[in-house]
């Protein structure tokens, strides 16, 4: 077989590899494509991720502030309604002993 002959073999070959490499180039960069665009959503939903712990990180802050809050005031309604109380006592005996005056300057 003479040189020009293997040639001629060879060059088909290398021409269908050539072809099916092209291909393969081809699958890879849209390949490529696809997990470059994954990657960016990916990396947007970990930014809205991490946007939302801290929002929620600094709500519960406030919550828990409003918490105290509410339970000094529970506090602070506690001890007034405790006046009320006593002080409610104290007309009770008032008018007691109202009564008993007049009772007594009633019978005389």
């Amino acid at each position: 077989m003479n040189a020009d002959r293997r040639l001629d073999q060879i060059e088909p070959v290398l021409a269908e590899l050539l072809v099916k490499q092209d291909h393969t180039d081809r699958k890879v960069d849209r390949l490529t494509d696809i997990v470059l665009n994954i990657s960016q959503v990916l990396t947007k939903q970990s930014d809205n991720v991490s946007f939302l712990l801290k929002n929620q990180l600094q709500m519960s802050g406030q919550i828990e502030k409003i918490e105290l809050t509410i339970n000094k005031i529970e506090t602070r309604l506690d001890t007034m309604n405790s006046r009320f109380n006593k002080t409610d006592d104290k007309f009770d005996k008032m008018a007691e002993t109202q009564n008993s005056i007049l009772s007594i300057l009633l019978s005389k």
